[in-house]
């Protein structure tokens, strides 16, 4: 976690702590991410990588809350997608398997950053029709088998590839 904010239900943010004190008494109201959860069912919200106020790449992840008295007050705290990423990366096997996270319009979440970088566009987008697939792609010159599984609690994949040359090493040296 980068930092955690409290707002009170005109969107400003009246509580902070973290790394960029000047979010402190910020408007948010504006906000996509704000505006979705205010308007949404759930009462939660995770956003997609996006700027914000601090122009640097990061997520959001908010609860509401309605008072009785009336009201709305909201604690939000945000990710900062590489940190994120060096987590994702203890699940590969190895570096000759890459994970990212991609949302539905095709756009990284979390990537290596040697690959690309947050709100970039992949040369993939799993299709949102299906859950989990496995699809065999050429990029660059190079064929991959690409693994994605659509999440639940928030609408990205995680894709993950390996060059077929890798993937089917072990068939090819047993022919």
């Amino acid at each position: 976690f980068t930092d955690v904010g409290f707002l009170n239900e005109s969107g400003v943010q009246t509580g902070y702590a973290g790394l960029f004190p000047d979010l402190l008494n910020k408007n948010y109201s504006r906000e996509a991410w704000l505006q979705s959860l205010m308007t949404q069912e759930q009462d939660y919200l995770i956003s997609d990588v996006y700027l914000g106020f601090r122009n640097k790449p990061h997520f959001t992840i908010a609860v509401r809350q309605d008072r009785v008295e009336g009201g709305t007050w909201v604690l939000r705290s945000t990710l900062d997608p590489d940190k994120f990423y060096m987590f994702l990366r203890t699940i590969g096997r190895g570096k000759s398997v890459e994970s990212t996270l991609i949302n539905a319009a095709g756009r990284y979440q979390l990537v290596d950053p040697d690959r690309g970088e947050p709100l970039g566009m992949s040369d993939f987008a799993p299709p949102v029709e299906e859950a989990t697939g496995v699809h065999e792609v050429e990029t660059g010159g190079e064929r991959f088998l690409v693994g994605h599984a659509w999440l639940r609690e928030t609408p990205w994949a995680l894709v993950v590839r390996q060059a077929t040359r890798l993937a089917h090493a072990d068939m090819y040296k047993s022919r």
